[in-house]
C-alpha cells in the first residue's frame, strides 16, 4: 500500500513548511501512496505525502498540493484516515459540481487526474 518513509533534514523544508493542526513537529519524513484501499476506486500515479510527527507522538500525513491531511497512532493509521478524507472530499466535490466556486472546481478536476472509480 505504501513505500517505507526516506528521513529528510527539517531545516531543507523550512522556506516553505507550514505546520499542520499547529503541531509541534520532531521528525519529517515522505511516503508514497501507490494504492487505495478502497476497492471502488484506484489511483492514477502514486501520491507523495509527507510523515511528520509530533511531540505527542501522533504521526500526520498530508499532500502540499491538496492541502489535507490524516492522523494516526501509528502511519498505517494516519494513512488510513487520509485516504477516507481523500475519498469523502472527492466524493462531496463530485456530488456538489454544478454549484462549486471557481477553486473548488480545479481542486476537483485536480482530484480527477489522481483517481478515478473503478
Amino acid at each position: 500500500m505504501f513505500a517505507k518513509p526516506m528521513d529528510l533534514d527539517p531545516r531543507q523544508l523550512t522556506s516553505t513548511r507550514k505546520p499542520v493542526l499547529n503541531l509541534q513537529v520532531s521528525q519529517t519524513s515522505l511516503v508514497w501512496l501507490a494504492t487505495l484501499a478502497d476497492p471502488d476506486y484506484r489511483l492514477l500515479s502514486p501520491i507523495l505525502l509527507e510523515v511528520e510527527q509530533s511531540r505527542t507522538g501522533e504521526l500526520v500525513v498530508s499532500n502540499s498540493l491538496l492541502r489535507n491531511y490524516g492522523v494516526g497512532r501509528t502511519l498505517e493509521e494516519a494513512i488510513a484516515d487520509y485516504q477516507s478524507m481523500l475519498l469523502d472530499l472527492y466524493e462531496e466535490l463530485e456530488a456538489s459540481e454544478a454549484t462549486l466556486s471557481h477553486h473548488l472546481r480545479e481542486q476537483l478536476n485536480h482530484l480527477r487526474g489522481m483517481l478515478v472509480r473503478r
